[in-house]
């Protein structure tokens, strides 16, 4: 009687031990706990806000017609974007599409977007800070320099467009 009960207590151990250290490895707060996809090949897609926050206030109206195009390659400096802020534009003008570079930061638990302004030949960087990274939901947020906190819910499109 004994034996039997160790035998049947110690896999329910093994897999409680297993399980917490793999919940302790999630790296983002809101998750994904496990992914089959490296996270370059996550973040790579045509994404779509489908929420955005600004100092809590939902301020999604103002990106409908927005879309972000993030290419992935395995070359960290070539890394590419291009952000289409109205999508119902029937030729490219200076804006639109911005486009820039993206890159992992610190760990790869933040990410970094650098705009290119081609009118006046610059460029401004922004650090997020990444809360969920899964194939299909990427949640950003960061403050900026007037002090506003602002989220986004980015959403890939699985369909080409």
């Amino acid at each position: 009687m004994e034996a039997s009960f160790t035998r049947t207590r110690i896999p329910v151990m093994l897999l409680v031990a297993i399980l917490s250290v793999l919940t302790a490895c999630s790296k983002y707060d809101d998750g994904p706990f496990l992914s089959l996809y490296s996270k370059g090949a996550r973040v790579g897609g045509k994404w779509t806000f489908s929420r955005v926050y600004v100092d809590g206030a939902d301020s999604t109206e103002r990106f409908y017609s927005q879309r972000i195009d993030f290419v992935f390659t395995r070359e960290e400096e070539e890394n590419l974007f291009l952000w289409y802020t109205n999508l119902a534009a029937t030729a490219p003008t200076p804006d639109n599409p911005r486009m820039g570079r993206w890159a992992f930061i610190a760990d790869k638990d933040s990410f970094q977007l650098t705009i290119y302004d081609r009118i006046v030949m610059d460029s401004v960087s922004e650090h997020w800070k990444i809360n969920r990274l899964s194939y299909t939901d990427f949640w950003l947020e960061r403050t900026n320099e007037q002090g506003h906190f602002i989220e986004w819910k980015l959403f890939k499109s699985l369909y080409a467009y």
